[in-house]
């Protein structure tokens, strides 16, 4: 496995930043820390740092300000993205760690969320639920196909007034193969 960079994207600041990334385009350092501003801004610039270093965000342009050069970073399409070949030969208890890492970032997420002083579950959207389906390999495809589509398509929105960062978590796991299928009822 590449554990390498599953652990540059599966980190609880560096996944914010790069999900943040991915939504809007090119950010300077200061704007990342205008839409995150609970992180400390010396953990941003070394964050940013660690994830231009490894090869997942790139420098695509500087700017003069004030005297000092700024840096304008760009997520590239797939850059951070875990591939077959990313995760092919890790261990069961590497999956863990960074399945745990991956929950632990969903469960600051919805703390931050619970922390403003006025919000509305309901107005706002907010779902987590958990669903069983039946599907064989192709269905399946099919489906995690059309997800990816719907995404894809809102992950294509800039921000603009009205429009609200939402995070949308998609965890597929199918039943160990050995595990009992019940039959169909038969007319």
């Amino acid at each position: 496995m590449n554990a390498n960079k599953a652990d540059l994207i599966l980190h609880p600041v560096r996944l914010r930043i790069i999900t943040l990334l991915a939504g809007a385009g090119k950010m300077t350092p200061q704007r990342i820390a205008e839409e995150l501003p609970d992180i400390p801004q010396a953990t941003l610039y070394r964050q940013l740092g660690i994830l231009a270093k490894g090869g997942i965000l790139t420098v695509e342009n500087h700017r003069q300000v004030r005297g000092a050069v700024e840096k304008i970073y760009a997520l590239p399409e797939g850059n951070a993205v875990l591939g077959k070949e990313d995760v092919q030969e890790a261990s069961s208890e590497e999956h863990m760690r960074l399945f745990s890492t991956f929950l632990s970032t969903l469960i600051s997420d919805f703390g931050r969320y619970l922390a403003q002083e006025h919000y509305d579950v309901y107005e706002d959207g907010v779902s987590y639920r958990k669903m069983s389906v039946y599907l064989d390999d192709e269905e399946f495809l099919d489906l995690l196909m059309k997800i990816r589509e719907f995404i894809n398509q809102a992950g294509a929105n800039s921000a603009r007034s009205g429009r609200r960062m939402r995070h949308l978590a998609v965890i597929a796991i199918p039943e160990p193969a050995n595990h009992p299928v019940e039959k169909e009822n038969e007319p």
